[in-house]
Order: structure tokens, then sequence, then C-alpha cells
């Protein structure tokens, strides 16, 4: 929880107010920023979107257009594939960008090469880089070293 609440101050999302606030969300960023989620309608990316866009900010969403669709109908959705289609992407800029959706380093490499000078702060969240074996029928997480 740690660097989520870094990530969240780093991008003017706020953090989750007082140990004693209750969890109640801070009050509403006071400068609201652009903000490119690479996912966003699957695993944490509703969460994230409901709670910037709470903050005021201004978001885009990028992604395949498969996973629930049907969210966020009035924000704007960028569709392509982070496996070889991110021309959706190219020629624009935003304050920051939260990649939820990288799976392998050549998607993050290739995302965060084409949005290089275009953002002013790429935030990646890796959650499947914990598991040692990727066959869903096998994961098993990987132990410390040391």
């Amino acid at each position: 929880m740690r660097t989520s609440a870094l990530m969240g101050g780093a991008l003017g999302l706020g953090g989750f107010g007082d140990p004693g606030s209750g969890g109640r969300p801070s009050p509403p960023a006071q400068d609201a920023k652009r903000i490119l989620i690479l996912g966003g309608t699957g695993f944490i990316g509703p969460h994230m979107v409901r709670y910037a866009r709470a903050r005021g900010h201004e978001l885009t969403l990028f992604n395949r257009g498969r996973t629930n669709p049907h969210l966020f109908p009035d924000l704007e959705k960028l569709v392509g594939n982070r496996d070889g289609d991110l021309t959706a992407l190219e020629g624009r800029t935003w304050d920051a960008v939260i990649d939820n959706s990288g799976y392998t380093p050549q998607q993050v490499g290739a995302t965060a090469r084409l949005l290089q000078g275009a953002v002013g702060q790429y935030v990646f969240t890796s959650t499947r880089a914990v598991y040692t074996d990727f066959t869903p029928s096998t994961w098993t997480r990987a132990r410390p070293s040391g």
C-alpha cells in the first residue's frame, strides 16, 4: 500500500486522508491533470478511474475495447493493442500515464518509448511479475531470494 500511496501522491490523485479518516478519499485535486490509463476497464483499472474522476482529473482510456466496454461511456476511449497497435496514442500528450495493462517487458517498453516526451510521468503497476510461471493452471507466487 505504501507504493500505491506514493504513486497516488505523485500524480496528485491523493491518498486516503488521515489515519483516522475512516478511508474517506482526500478532497478534489487542486490541479487537475490529463491522465492516460492503459487498460482501465478490468482488474484495478475501474477503481483507479473512479477515484481519479472523483478528484476531478480528465481521463483517457486506452485498451482493446473487449473487457467491460460499457464502463465509463462518457470518457474518451482509444482502441488499440499493446501487442503492436499503439497508433491511437501517437501525436497525443498527457500529464501522466498509469499503466495497469503491461504484461510483458516488450509491451511496457514499446509504450514507454512511444510516449517518451509526450507525458510528464509514467507509472507502471506490475502485478503479474510476482508469478514465477505464467501458465494459469500452475501460478505460484515467487519467493523472495535470500
